[in-house]
């Protein structure tokens, strides 16, 4: 469940750099926020919230350096003003977002269209105590994470991969984005950021994984029961073998490209997605700013149920999901046990139990799978999930995406 957020009327914090935590006066990001907690319905991830900041409204109280707004082409977006491209650089720092509960592991999504040469710094920090900040932490360069990493770990949290590990749980944050031009004075434009955190992960109890029945004269099945979305299957097999046991995300990504329209090589799609810092093709942000350089909107958020996702599944949006699972624990997946698995899901059957494409599969055949809608619920305890955004199969046409990211 996210929001878009319109903010008017919020005063800037100007951040200031410590060693240790960072004392200045704050002023909230008064915001309304779309909150999942987990009840006392089947439960997947833990209980957390997601902040979306897009349109020039979802961005009041930033603090901008060196960029400007500008509502020029087709999507408008923050772009290097004069200083910025004659300095070389530019930054934007958000108001402070206080979240609705304190959280210790948050993910920072973007969508910017980068020119080659062109790049992003995605910086991000937690007030865990009242006037008092943690460093400025350095979520990625993008694209690909070149560039100098800059603070990855510290006495207050590390940066693992792609999430925010905090040492005490925070409410308070801001993020910090700093745009480079390339040699030609190509600025990128910067159009959406995300903000997605949670409590430590919690497995459900087995009681809370019981399967929900309907008899045939109950009214309350969920709308998206019986729905599916027409996804084309591929499968990471296929590609060359020496990465094709590790592009289960930008397989699932592809798919996903391809059902918009975007219709893009596997091994493509993994260059654009690799993350060079890590050394990883999994990187769930990267994942989702593919998406937005071709034109797509997408961004990393968590889910505590299904509930989410068959929403996204009625308004015509597949979703990625990030799984892991031992042996005997997934029946009917092509592979017996995974540390951490990108899958597609396109649909529910008329009894709740979840359509999938897994990349794993050889086949077609093999890889359209029915999972148990409770087997996967366990497998996706982390309750992530990449969601892209895009104009439905009828009405792409119309909207003139660019042929390649």
């Amino acid at each position: 469940m996210a929001l878009y957020l319109s903010t008017p009327g919020a005063q800037l914090v100007t951040p200031r750099w410590q060693m240790w935590f960072h004392s200045a006066p704050v002023v909230f990001l008064l915001v309304l926020l779309a909150v999942v907690v987990c009840s006392g319905s089947a439960s997947a991830g833990p209980p957390g919230a997601t902040v979306v900041l897009s349109g020039r409204s979802g961005f009041e109280g930033s603090l901008a350096r060196g960029v400007r707004w500008s509502e020029g082409g087709s999507s408008p977006g923050w772009e290097l003003d004069h200083e910025g491209l004659a300095r070389g650089e530019g930054q934007l720092t958000t108001a402070v977002i206080e979240l609705p509960l304190p959280v210790v592991e948050v993910v920072a999504s973007w969508n910017a269209f980068t020119p080659p040469g062109a790049k992003l710094r995605i910086e991000l920090r937690a007030s865990a105590r009242e006037d008092l900040w943690t460093p400025w932490f350095s979520m990625a360069v993008w694209p690909n994470g070149q560039g100098t990493p800059g603070l990855r770990k510290h006495l207050s949290g590390r940066v693992n991969e792609d999430t925010l590990v905090l040492t005490e749980p925070a409410r308070r944050f801001q993020l910090r984005v700093t745009l480079y031009p390339n040699e030609n004075g190509h600025s990128p434009r910067l159009r959406l950021l995300a903000l997605a955190g949670s409590t430590p992960l919690r497995q459900p109890p087995p009681e809370q994984l019981a399967t929900v029945a309907f008899t045939d004269g109950e009214t309350s099945r969920p709308p998206a029961w019986g729905k599916s979305l027409p996804v084309p299957f591929r499968s990471q097999r296929w590609e060359d073998p020496s990465i094709s046991g590790r592009i289960c995300g930008p397989t699932s990504l592809a798919m996903i490209l391809e059902y918009y329209g975007q219709s893009l090589p596997t091994e493509r799609v993994a260059a654009l997605a690799y993350d060079r810092l890590n050394g990883i093709y999994g990187n769930w942000p990267f994942l989702a700013a593919v998406a937005a350089e071709a034109g797509l909107e997408s961004y990393v958020t968590r889910f505590t149920d299904w509930s989410g996702i068959e929403a996204e599944i009625l308004a015509g949006h597949p979703a990625i999901l990030s799984v892991r699972f031992g042996p005997g624990e997934l029946p009917g997946a092509p592979i017996s046990a995974s540390s951490g698995h990108l899958l597609v899901v396109a649909g529910f059957t008329e009894t709740g139990d979840v359509l999938v494409n897994d990349p794993a599969a050889w086949t077609e055949e093999t890889g359209r799978i029915v999972y148990d809608r409770r087997a996967l619920l366990s497998a996706w305890a982390n309750g992530v999930a990449i969601l892209v955004h895009g104009p439905s199969p009828a009405d792409r046409s119309a909207t003139g995406l660019p042929d390649t990211p």
